[in-house]
């Protein structure tokens, strides 16, 4: 197949028009959405705009991303006028973002790492403009955080929860994946979610964190924790109670009846949430079978899975890479 250089209005039109249905559908019909045609124009544009040395392609993500908020837009009132700004801030912030971004391997200390996820002005001022546009609201009676893997998004969603990936913002970026064609766009995700907990600083209400992986560099406990904190601390009467649902994950052909959900790897993963008498279902009620201190869930499952290690009936691999965690408890 050939590709050209340059390719004229027409040829874009014709694209933005096939994305635009494919995404719009998906947006609107759930998981049956057919993203059929969607993958092979975005790699025809791939092929053409790609700069693999940067590994950044912004044209497309801005093709992606205003052709998904102007069908949005159709649906939502009051998108429309302030598509090209939301861009605009998010183009500034690649730019802020790329040399927050140098890779610094093991050498990155805390105070760099901090300044990475923290001090990028525009995706902050794109994040506060999505929760004002209520592109970030979420059922405050089942707002969920997540830990160790999008998976564990899926599966709080499985279970009636709603993650920053079900609100209208994150779902659409989790469906176009822009910072797959960025990927300073990954840390867009850290002001996502800090404003995604912002929303109970005026209701207060209950959080559940699903949590495969007690992680310190993770957003929920570098970022999303910490602001639930800092709204207890400043805003005693938002009254914000956050639960842990600790999972482990169990070998799923052991366990074909259990909920499950498939990764991007193909594999279906099947948890059950870690209780005082050990392992239960998760049910699409709330779970009672939970933890308010984060390091005392994080010693119930440490201590769970060092104990029953060579039981059969546990996932291994995902045993082993738990267990390989180092988590200190958050201050």
């Amino acid at each position: 197949m050939t590709f050209v250089a340059e390719p004229d209005k027409a040829y874009f039109e014709d694209i933005q028009n096939r994305v635009a249905q494919s995404i719009v559908y998906c947006l609107f019909q759930g998981d049956d959405g057919d993203l059929s045609q969607a993958p092979m124009f975005v790699d025809r544009l791939m092929e053409v705009f790609s700069d693999q040395s940067r590994n950044h392609n912004t044209m497309l993500a801005e093709l992606k991303f205003k052709t998904a908020l102007r069908e949005l837009s159709k649906h939502v009132d009051g998108i429309k006028p302030r598509i090209n700004g939301l861009w605009s801030l998010l183009a500034s912030g690649i730019v802020e973002q790329r040399p927050l971004n140098e890779s610094k391997g093991d050498a990155e200390s805390q105070l760099d790492r901090q300044k990475r996820k923290t001090t990028n002005s525009y995706f902050g001022q794109f994040a506060k403009n999505a929760k004002n546009i209520e592109l970030l609201n979420a059922n405050n009676n089942k707002l969920a955080l997540w830990s160790g893997g999008a998976i564990i998004s899926e599966y709080a969603t499985a279970l009636g929860y709603n993650c920053l990936e079900a609100t209208a913002i994150g779902g659409l970026f989790h469906l176009i994946k822009i910072y797959r064609n960025d990927k300073s766009l990954w840390s867009l995700w850290d002001y996502l979610a800090k404003e995604f907990c912002q929303q109970l600083r005026a209701s207060g209400g209950v959080v559940h964190a699903f949590v495969r992986t007690f992680d310190n560099r993770a957003t929920l406990f570098e970022t999303e924790y910490p602001s639930l904190l800092a709204i207890v601390r400043d805003v005693p009467s938002a009254q914000i109670q956050v639960n842990f649902h600790v999972l482990v994950e169990l070998n799923a052909n052991q366990f074909p009846h259990d909920l499950g959900v498939v990764g991007e790897d193909g594999k279906r993963h099947v948890f059950r949430s870690l209780g005082p008498h050990g392992l239960v279902r998760e049910s699409t009620n709330i779970q009672s079978f939970t933890y308010e201190d984060p390091y005392a869930a994080y010693q119930a499952q440490n201590n769970y899975l060092k104990a029953n290690r060579d039981d059969p009936r546990l996932d291994q691999a995902a045993l082993k890479r738990v267990l390989e965690t180092p988590f200190a408890k958050p201050c």
